[in-house]
C-alpha cells in the first residue's frame, strides 16, 4: 500500500508512506536494534553518484540491502536518499533497499524536491510505523535544504518515536537552529520514548549543537567522547544515535561493512523496565 502526502505550508515536506509485503523479523524479547546510515545518494565508496551508471548504482543499493538482510535491524534511518534523479532513471532508493532487505514499512521525506531530482531522509522498519511526517528546516540561505522524517514505531507492545535527521554541514549556528526547530516539533506532540538518529554533521562538545540538544531533550549518547570515526575523509564522528532515558543502550558501534563516504552506526537497546 502506497500513499504520498505533498508538502504542506510552512516547514512541512512531502512524504512517501508505504506498507510493503515483507514480514517482520522477530526481535529478541524486550530488545531491538536500530541503525543510521547516510546513503550519499547510493554512491557506495565512489567519489560521486554522478560518476556512476544506473547499473552501478543499483548494485550499490543491492549490496547495502544484502548487508541489511544478513544482519537485520528493526529500524533504520537513512539520509541523502533519492526518490528520483534524472541520471539514474528516477530510482526510488529507499524503496529499493526496503524491498530487497525485507523491511515492511517505509517513510521517505522530500527535503530537496525539483523537476529532475528529489531526496531527503527516510525511516525503514520491520515493525509497524504510524503517524509519519516530514519536515524541512527553514532554509539557511547558503546550503541545500535539510530536514527530518519522524514516525511512531511499534515493537514489543510499546510505542516509540523515531527520527531520522540530516543537519547543515557548514554552520554550527544553523545546526543549532535546526535542532531547536526539532525540539519545538516534539513539544507539540505526545511524549513518547525517543530515538533520534542521523547525520548531525558535527561532533560532541560542551555547548555544541549535539550537546545542547541532548541536554534539552534528556537524551543519552553512547560514549560521546569516544573516537568513533564515521566520516573517514575528515576523521570525524558525524553520525549519531541518541535515546531517551526509558531505553538502555546495550551496544553501539560503527557498522564497517555498511558505508558510503560515511560509515553506518548500529545500536542495540532494551527497555529499562523489563
Amino acid at each position: 500500500m502506497k500513499s504520498w502526502h505533498p508538502a504542506a505550508p510552512g516547514a512541512s515536506g512531502g512524504i512517501d508512506v508505504e506498507t510493503l509485503t515483507a514480514g517482520a523479523t522477530p526481535a529478541a524479547r524486550g530488545q531491538f536494534s536500530v541503525a543510521t546510515f547516510n546513503l550519499a545518494h547510493g554512491r557506495g565508496r565512489g567519489l560521486s553518484q554522478f560518476l556512476l551508471t544506473a547499473s552501478q548504482l543499483r548494485r550499490n543499493l543491492g549490496d547495502a540491502a544484502a548487508i541489511l538482510q544478513t544482519e537485520p535491524v528493526d529500524f533504520l534511518g537513512l539520509q541523502e536518499v533519492e526518490t528520483q534523479g534524472f541520471i539514474h532513471g528516477h530510482l526510488h532508493q529507499s524503496r529499493e533497499i526496503a524491498q530487497a532487505a525485507g523491511f515492511g514499512w517505509l517513510a521517505q521525506g522530500h527535503h530537496v524536491s525539483g523537476k529532475r531530482v528529489a531526496y531527503g531522509t527516510a525511516l525503514l522498519a520491520r515493525h509497524p510505523l504510524e503517524d509519519a511526517e516530514s519536515h524541512v528546516f527553514p532554509h539557511s540561505g547558503t546550503t541545500l535544504a535539510k530536514g527530518l522524517v519522524m514516525a511512531v514505531g511499534q515493537i514489543h507492545g510499546r510505542s516509540l518515536r523515531f527520527i531520522s535527521v540530516h543537519l547543515d554541514f557548514l554552520h554550527e549556528r544553523i545546526r543549532k537552529r535546526q535542532l531547536e526547530h526539532l525540539a519545538h516539533l516534539l513539544a507539540e506532540r505526545l511524549p513518547l520514548p525517543l530515538i533520534l538518529m542521523g547525520d548531525f554533521n558535527c561532533g560532541f562538545r560542551n555547548g555544541g549543537a549535539l550537546h545542547d540538544t541532548a541536554e534539552r531533550l534528556g537524551l543519552q549518547i553512547w560514549r560521546p567522547h569516544e573516537a568513533m570515526n564515521t566520516f573517514p575523509r575528515f576523521g570525524r564522528r558525524l553520525d549519531w544515535i541518541l535515546a531517551s532515558q526509558e531505553l538502555e543502550f546495550l551496544d553501539c558501534r560503527n557498522w564497517e561493512e555498511l558505508r558510503s563516504d560515511h560509515i553506518a552506526v548500529r545500536a542495540d537497546f532494551r527497555f529499562r523496565d523489563r
